[in-house]
């Protein structure tokens, strides 16, 4: 088993084969069981408590692909099912990576947060406006917007038309207006840009040694057999993929392809 923790918050997980007779979904489910009563031995030894309400289980699977067998586990007595969707330190994970509850998740929130917004617009300057906006709409566009990248031009579109609205918003200009002026003005990035961005930041932080070491780990630098005219670049190894779809999206695919199309 992997693991993850943030905060009070762990995660446990491994990945496996729908129809795979190395090891099948009944022995992934034998192995998250004892896992997860190990872990409830060790907390009832430390006087601690396992929330099994708070326990949830997600299986991950290619969306063109039947879903696995493994529907449902065991947290001591309680039977936990499958979920379509869980919550993770505020981005909405679906069982199929598609992203399309958390985009409408956000969405809603950021034209909430706006249309309160715009009920005060008259009394403040513009300075202070734009503080609010970045505070309340812009913060939540760009949480974890790195898991956005490679998704549909439809859901990314509903989040370019939430940046439009604020722009709209905070310039006083009318939707018969074309935006890519006022985003200009404004120095305001695409919604397509600012994910980008904030995969680049990464890939810096990784190949200058001072991102966390789980993300310096998925980043190689590219070391051509021979001599040749790239090798000054500083370009970066780009693994195998399957999908496009999935494969492209992985970060450690996806950040190096960005990184080495840098002018």
């Amino acid at each position: 088993m992997s693991y993850h923790f943030y905060a009070d918050d762990t995660q446990i997980y491994r990945s496996f084969q729908s129809f795979s007779y190395i090891v099948t979904p009944d022995e992934v489910r034998s192995t998250i069981e004892a896992c997860v009563s190990d872990i409830n031995e060790w907390m009832t030894d430390n006087k601690l408590k396992l929330n099994n309400d708070k326990t949830e289980l997600l299986i991950l699977h290619a969306h063109h692909r039947p879903s696995p067998s493994l529907d449902s586990v065991y947290a001591g007595t309680e039977l936990i099912k499958a979920s379509e969707s869980v919550r993770n330190i505020g981005v909405w994970v679906d069982k199929t990576l598609l992203m399309r509850k958390h985009v409408n998740s956000v969405c809603k929130t950021a034209f909430y947060q706006l249309r309160h917004l715009a009920t005060i617009r008259r009394f403040l300057s513009y300075q202070h406006f734009e503080i609010l906006i970045h505070a309340f709409v812009t913060s939540r566009l760009d949480n974890c917007n790195s898991l956005l990248s490679g998704l549909p031009q439809n859901l990314l579109k509903k989040l370019q038309y939430v940046q439009n609205s604020a722009a709209r918003l905070l310039s006083f200009t009318q939707k018969t207006e074309h935006i890519t002026p006022i985003l200009k003005e404004l120095h305001w990035l695409p919604v397509a840009a600012r994910i980008e961005f904030k995969i680049l930041v990464l890939v810096f932080k990784a190949y200058h040694g001072i991102a966390p070491l789980y993300i310096s780990d998925m980043i190689t630098k590219y070391e051509p057999t021979r001599s040749i005219r790239s090798s000054s670049k500083r370009l970066l190894a780009v693994p195998r993929y399957n999908l496009k779809t999935y494969g492209r999206r992985a970060f450690s695919v996806n950040g190096p392809m960005l990184w080495n199309s840098l002018p």
